[in-house]
Order: structure tokens, then sequence, then C-alpha cells
């Protein structure tokens, strides 16, 4: 009876051991050697994997408290000491050597990702983002259907032999696993567009500047020690990892096809290489200062089978900012319900002076399709939105953008009966200034001014017009806000002009910022917290003060003073980013700290919040 119970135990023992996860510690024994690496050999040349993980960094990981094997996945006890790991081949945009070589059982560069890529919303782990498997970035799915052919005897389309896309359309860790960004090419990157559009890219220098100016390295071997994972927050803080794989450049126009089916009917229109919205985002007179992700919310949920509906399937929508744009100020706009709004507030594609090259169209050629611009991307014509968004020119924009000789919407004449040239608002104690000029006026009565401060428009005064004028008018309101209740925030106005007949037409909107006195001194919980790199401190100020704020060590040590001077009453609000700081910020728990006194000796305050810094 013994010997029969030790033989249970003992199988016990062994299945316990068998089935039991792998700890990190186990996982140590091996990558703890700082020596480890994996060496590929290419061609020409040898590429160097490091396999050491420094247990110390770990530690302060996002992922300190879990094991290897919650996202390595495919290690088990049973390949514990010899796993060959799954690869991917493709990931890391433009990091190392092409794969094109790339056969089954071999390794020809370190461009792979592994499970451990593509696990972050497996295990009970990072479930929201769950709808990324079927995303756009994941599936990579204009390569799904790309292809060479001929089309009425022409070539169409590009080969995807040598996974360029899935360079950047990958995993998970494409954005989130820390790495070192590097761009190719050097020299003011305009520049070099501008050439690449009037030239093209087909003869040297220009050959290389223009394969340059489309490759970054991302290299993430340099982050295997210490496993650092880069927050939603950090990346949204920054274009960085955004314009890696978004970075490309217009060709000269060409003729492309608008679609693959007989009668194969053909439009002219700028000729695209990859993704080109950072440079176009930079020639933004509106947007040149936004982040992606200002705009781009979701893009853990882009649509992977989308047509190229970007007003309906599209995570930016641009009413979401644009809540009633005044439309109405074009004549006879109701003829223009199809036009997507990119389609007037994109600059244009061209960038060289002189040159004709952009066109928009009808998706389908139908009369009730969509109105976009049109871009030729290997001899194919494709839905663009362009993101060198500006504020049209209301009597110059038709003709020059669409309605122009050649182009397919054909021309037509527009006539505005006020131009409206400029209007802005201004609040100085509580009084709100309106100015706004005219350089020519038909049958104009005047002007509705309207007030929006929640959610419904109301008018708040009225200014007689010119009726007919071919000269410059000035005009001016004053609208008293202290005679209203409202709490800090916008105040957005509007000019509904009325013509002598009955029409009318909306302005755009300005908005002044109105700020209340607060009813008491108030410091409130820094946002985001924990926090990496950057986090946003408010405050709140009943009377006009003193203002002091600091930040300490855990150890009462003082490393920043944020602010330090006098305040207005009012609501304020300061953000630290701790990568830009002169003073070395490493993880842990810090304090920040509000000493304000009022002017006047009637009232002083204090308080001390605490912060945490996850890098």
């Amino acid at each position: 009876m013994k010997r029969i119970f030790t033989i249970v135990l003992l199988s016990g023992i062994f299945s316990s051991v068998i089935f039991a996860q792998i700890t990190k510690e186990q996982c140590y024994v091996c990558h703890s050697n700082s020596s480890l690496q994996k060496t590929i050999t290419l061609t020409s040349s040898t590429e160097i994997v490091p396999l050491y993980v420094d247990s110390t960094k770990f530690k302060f990981s996002k992922h300190a408290s879990l094991n290897c094997v919650n996202c390595h996945t495919d290690i088990t006890t049973e390949n514990q000491f010899n796993h060959k790991l799954t690869k991917s081949y493709g990931g890391w945009a433009r990091f190392s050597a092409k794969n094109d070589t790339v056969t089954a059982g071999q390794e020809k560069t370190r461009n792979y990702t592994t499970v451990a890529s593509k696990s972050c919303n497996q295990n009970g782990c990072h479930l929201t983002k769950a709808a990324f498997d079927s995303s756009a970035h994941f599936l990579t799915f204009k390569q799904k259907h790309a292809s060479v052919r001929t089309v009425n005897g022409e070539s169409v389309g590009e080969a995807y032999v040598n996974n360029d896309c899935n360079r950047c359309h990958s995993t998970c860790s494409t954005c989130h696993f820390k790495s070192n960004i590097k761009q190719f090419q050097t020299g003011d990157i305009l520049d070099i567009w501008a050439q690449l559009q009037a030239s093209g890219d087909g003869t040297e220098p220009l050959k290389t500047q223009a394969n340059n100016l489309t490759q970054y390295q991302m290299d993430w071997t340099t982050n295997v020690a210490s496993h650092t994972f880069l927050t939603g927050d950090s990346l949204r803080a920054n274009n960085d990892v955004c314009q890696t794989c978004h970075i490309g450049f217009y060709k000269p126009p060409m003729n492309g096809f608008l679609s693959l089916e007989a009668p194969y009917p053909k439009a002219y229109g700028t000729n695209i290489k990859r993704h080109p919205q950072i440079q176009e985002s930079i020639q933004s007179s509106v947007h040149k200062s936004f982040k992606c992700a200002d705009c781009h919310t979701g893009v853990h949920s882009f649509p992977g089978t989308r047509k190229a509906d970007w007003q309906t399937e599209g995570d930016v929508i641009c009413q979401k900012c644009h809540v009633n744009p005044a439309h109405a100020g074009f004549a006879n706009y109701s003829k223009h319900t199809t036009v997507d709004c990119i389609s007037c507030h994109f600059r244009g594609f061209v960038k060289t002076s002189g040159q004709n090259g952009h066109d928009v169209w009808r998706v389908d050629n139908k009369p009730d399709g969509r109105v976009r611009p049109l871009a030729m991307k290997y001899n194919e014509a494709v839905s663009w939105y362009p993101h060198n968004i500006e504020k049209p020119d209301i009597v110059t924009s038709c003709g020059t953008k669409c309605h122009y000789n050649g182009n397919l919407l054909g021309v037509q004449t527009f006539v505005v009966p006020v131009e409206l040239t400029s209007f802005t608002g201004s609040i100085n104690n509580g009084i709100v200034s309106l100015l706004w000029q005219t350089a020519t006026e038909k049958n104009n009565q005047g002007f509705e001014i309207q007030r929006r401060i929640s959610a419904q428009w109301e008018t708040v005064g009225f200014v007689n017009g010119k009726g007919t004028s071919t000269e410059v008018t000035r005009y001016n309101f004053a609208d008293n806000l202290t005679k209203i209740i409202l709490s800090s925030g916008f105040v957005t106005y509007r000019l509904h002009q009325l013509d002598l007949d009955g029409a009318s037409s909306y302005s755009a909107e300005v908005n002044v910022t109105f700020t209340s006195a607060p009813k008491s001194f108030e410091l409130s919980q820094n946002h985001p917290n924990p926090f990496n790199p950057s986090t946003t401190i408010r405050y709140a100020l009943p009377f006009d003060s003193n203002v002091k704020i600091s930040i300490y060590k855990v150890t009462g040590e003082l490393v920043k003073v944020l602010v330090n001077g006098t305040k207005s009453a009012g609501s304020y609000e300061i953000t630290m980013n701790t990568a830009r700081e002169n003073v070395e910020f490493s993880s842990g728990i810090y304090f920040y700290s509000i000493e304000a006194n009022a002017v006047d000796g009637s009232n002083s305050f204090k308080q001390t919040k605490k912060m945490i810094l996850l890098k």
C-alpha cells in the first residue's frame, strides 16, 4: 500500500511539472546571459538578434507582473529549451533586409514578428482592442486583392511579392514595442518632394532620394533587454511612429483607369507613391499643428473591408468638430450634397507651381456617387483623402479645383452675393467684440448675429447691410456676456446673412474663450495618471493670486517648479512633458504641490497630490 501511494504521489508531481506555466525566472536561466544572441546569415552580410533580457529593467516595465509565456504563447514545457518559434516575415517598418528570398524553414532577415506580437488581446488581456484583428492596420486589406493585371492591353496594379506593405501593416508590436526610429533621407523633405513631382523618380539622383524618402528604420532589437512598451498616451503625444509608414510623395500626373471594366474610362490625376499623409499635413494651413491622434481615434478598429467611404466607415468625420459648417455661404450649394468635405477643403495635389495634376470624380461614375479627390496608383484611380486641409476661397476654388476645362465635372460659374473676407472675435472683461468685412455685396439686407453657448443657436442682434456695393465695408458688434450666467468655456458666434429677396447664408464660426472666476481654490488630480511622458495638471483660483506649483520626489527633494508668478482669478491647466524637461525623471512616485496666496492677502491655499510616472 505504501508503494502504491508513492507511485501516485510521484505521478502527481510529474504532471504538475509538465503542465505548470513556465515562470520568467526559468526563462532568465538562459536569457539573463548578456552575450546571448542569434546570428542570421544574409547573402553578403550578417544580422544580429539580441536575446538578452535585463531582469532588473523588466521589473519596471508595464508587463512586469506577467510571465514571458503569457505573451510568448508558443513556448511550452515541451519546447522550453529548444523552441523554434513561428515567424511571420515582413514586419517592423523597413527595419532590415528585405525578405524576397525567404523560403520555408530559412531565415533571411530580422524583419519578422512572432506569436508574441499578436497576443496582446489574447489570454484575457486588452480585450477592448479585439477589433484590431480585423482592422486595416492588421489585415493590410489593400494587399489582399492587389496584383499586376492587364487591363485593355495595359499593366495595372502592383505586385506585393516582397511583403513591402506588411512591413507597416503588421501587429500590435509594430507600434507599441519601443524601437529606435531613423529616417534614411537627409535634406528638406518638401524640396525633394517638389523635384519628384516635377520629374518623377526614374533617374539618379532622384531615384535614390525617392526610395530613401519613404524609408524608415524601426529597430526593435535595441529594446529586447528592457521590453519597453509605448502606451497609447505616449503614441498620441507625437507622430513619430505614424510617420514611419505614412510618408511618401507625388509623382508627375498621369492618365489612369477610372474603371477596370469596358469601356475602360480614364482620367488625369496625380500619381501617388505610398502614403504621403505626413508631408500633406505639413502643408496644411489648418491642421499642421495637429497630432494624428487628434482626429484618428479608432486606429485599433479601422475596418479592414471598407470601401473607402470615410464619412461612414472611417474614424474621422469632419462634423465631429465642425458641428454646423457654414456651407450655405456658397450659392447653389444644394447642388453639392454629394460632395465630400475633403473635395473642397484640400489644398490640391499640385506641389510644383504651374503644374496641373489633380482631379475629382464621382464614385462609380454614377450621378448620385460621392465626389472625391482622385489620385493614381499604378495606373489605377483611387479615392484619396489628402491631409493638406485648408479653408477654400469660395470665389476661386471652384474653378481651380473642380470646374475647369478638361476636368470630368466641367466648367460652371457661381455667383457669390456677399463676399465675406474676414470674421473675427475677441473678448475683454466679458465684452465680446465681433469684426467682419465684405469686399462686395449684392442685395444684402444685413446680418443677424447668432450665438451658441450650449447646443442651441440664438439671435442676439442685427446689423444692416449696404444693399449692393462694390466697396470694402467693415462691420462690428459687441455682446456683453457679463449679464448672463456662464461657466468657463467656448462661446461660438456666426453671421446669418440675409438677402433682400429672402435668400440667406451662414458665415464660418468663430470661438471666444469665456472664463468665469471659480468659487474656491482647487487642485485637480493630474491626468492621465499614471503617465508617460506627459500629464496635465489643472487648478482654479477664485482671486488674483501669487501661485507656485512644484514637483517633488517621494524623498521630499524638489525636482521642478512648474508655475511661479501672479495669476488672475480663473481656471488654468499646465502640461508637464518629462521627456522635454531639463531634469531627469525616472519611473516612480512624485508629488505635486500648490501654494496660492490672494494678492490682497485675504486668502491662502496649499494642497499636495500624488502622481506616478511609468516608463
